[in-house]
């Protein structure tokens, strides 16, 4: 996904789409016709994300003036779980899917990840209930119970004194995947070197919780290619360019562009 760390379309499922949502302690009350799931004991909802809906980092899942899907059984379903996180807040999760044919109505689930879940953030607006990513989280952890790691807001600090050394070869933990252990004080220089900018585009994202600027840190050699957990790996992006670095036609391009611009970045700190 790349909402914090984005990942490929996935070429196969290991496990249904009602049992994923089991396996997070949310089962769905109605395979057939649900689009969503909670979980009063773990204060935790599910939701189906469809990747072609969102537009820089933001999902429109309620239109405030009405959509002809609005009185199916899932969309009155999902309606009354998006009011419950907004009355009652607790954990609101999206699982990234892929529609064989976007414009089918209904459309039919043909991919989705399931290594990985969206972080959201519903706000209501005039337009309707949006949601926004606010991060990601490691679907092994999920499963664990309560999430304990995602930090909902990064922090844009003014300056840091000195640059972290990172990790040139980033260690590797095992839960019920691998996954690489991520030094978050790289994370934080690069979003503080960023300036509430996205260091590709120059646009300035919504302000999170705490009113600073949303950006995404995005590794430009992928770890799983052996790249280095570094601030001369790692860019500041928005949603937008975050996800199209992954996604997009143009990625390898991107790729030379972002070396580049990490490169002069770094040079204007004195690194």
């Amino acid at each position: 996904m790349s909402l914090t760390n984005p990942r490929p379309r996935p070429a196969r499922n290991t496990v249904s789409f009602s049992g994923f949502c089991a396996q997070l302690g949310t089962p769905l009350k109605n395979i057939r016709n649900s689009w969503c799931a909670y979980s009063p004991e773990l204060r935790r909802a599910v939701f189906t994300a469809w990747a072609d809906n969102f537009v820089n980092g933001r999902y429109l899942y309620w239109r405030a003036s009405g959509a002809p899907h609005h009185t199916r059984p899932g969309a009155v379903e999902m309606r009354r779980v998006i009011e419950t996180v907004l009355r009652q807040g607790g954990e609101a999760l999206g699982i990234l899917c892929y529609a064989k044919d976007p414009s089918a109505v209904p459309r039919v689930r043909e991919r989705f990840v399931e290594e990985s879940l969206l972080v959201l953030h519903f706000v209501e607006e005039p337009e309707g209930i949006a949601a926004y990513v606010a991060g990601e989280v490691s679907a092994a952890e999920a499963m664990k119970g309560r999430i304990t790691s995602i930090v909902p807001a990064q922090n844009a600090l003014d300056d840091l004194a000195a640059p972290p050394p990172g990790v040139s070869n980033p260690e590797q933990g095992l839960s019920q995947k691998q996954e690489y252990r991520r030094d978050d004080s790289v994370r934080q220089y690069v979003i503080a070197r960023a300036k509430g900018r996205c260091e590709y585009c120059g646009k300035q994202e919504f302000l999170t919780a705490d009113g600073t600027p949303y950006l995404e840190a995005h590794h430009i050699l992928r770890l799983a290619s052996q790249g280095p957990d570094t601030v001369d790996n790692v860019i500041a992006l928005c949603a937008s360019h975050h996800r199209e670095a992954h996604y997009g036609e143009n990625a390898e391009s991107l790729e030379a562009e972002f070396v580049r611009l990490v490169s002069e970045a770094n040079r204007r700190k004195g690194r």
